[in-house]
Formats: structure tokens, C-alpha cells, sequence
């Protein structure tokens, strides 16, 4: 399973990065949004995990653009906002999942159990 992961944040993304090879997952890492977007459309993965807050292109363009195109991959936002405004906009532009950082084991299993269930009941 590919897991495509943006983050300008490299700690963050290093961390969650580190602990989804450790389940045996295949991850790209991109460190912003221009960079995602493009990993997103070239690399075909199975689940985009992405920060809302970048420089130049945010999360929210890059999964609203995704749907304009038909891309229906999987897009969990992991973002430092985190008010229930910034979750309902993020899954009223096509986000599967919007959920709030800061990053620890629970968090990453409870992003797993999320990810399971969506790809067993689409």
C-alpha cells in the first residue's frame, strides 16, 4: 500500500513517516504542496495524508483540485487546525478524513484503523 504524505513540517513528516514503514506501508514524502500535488498526480497512491497549512498551495487546493479532476484517492488531512470550521470545510471539498495534529502512536493507530476501514467498505 502507497501512502503519499505532505508536510512542510520535515519533523512531523519524518516521524509519521517512520511510523507507517514500520507497518509496513510504502511512503512518499513531499515537503510542501506544489511538490505534493504533483507527486500526487504522477504517483497513483493509495492514500494521501496531507497538512491544510503550506506555503503557496494549501491541503484544501490540493484535494479540491484532485476532485475536479476525478481523482477519488483517499485524502486524510493532518493539520495543526483544527476547529470544527476548519474540519467541515476540509471534508466538504472531498476529504475523507480530517484529523489533528500534534502526531503520536495512538494518533497514527487510530489513522490506520480510519484508512482500514474506508478501503473495506468504499
Amino acid at each position: 500500500m502507497k501512502i503519499l504524505l505532505i508536510d512542510p513540517n520535515n519533523l512531523d513528516r519524518e516521524l509519521l513517516a517512520k511510523q507507517l514503514r514500520d507497518r509496513g506501508y510504502e511512503v512518499i514524502q513531499a515537503n510542501g504542496g506544489w511538490v505534493g500535488q504533483r507527486a500526487a498526480k504522477l504517483l497513483n497512491p493509495d492514500l494521501i495524508i496531507s497538512e491544510n497549512v503550506m506555503p503557496g498551495i494549501t491541503g484544501i487546493n490540493i484535494v479540491s483540485e484532485l476532485r475536479q479532476c476525478g481523482n477519488n484517492t483517499l485524502f486524510f488531512f493532518l493539520s495543526r487546525l483544527d476547529t470544527e470550521l476548519d474540519k467541515k470545510i476540509g471534508l466538504a471539498v472531498g476529504a475523507n478524513a480530517y484529523l489533528s495534529k500534534p502526531i503520536d502512536l495512538k494518533f497514527v493507530e487510530e489513522l490506520l484503523r480510519r484508512f482500514n476501514a474506508l478501503v473495506l467498505n468504499p
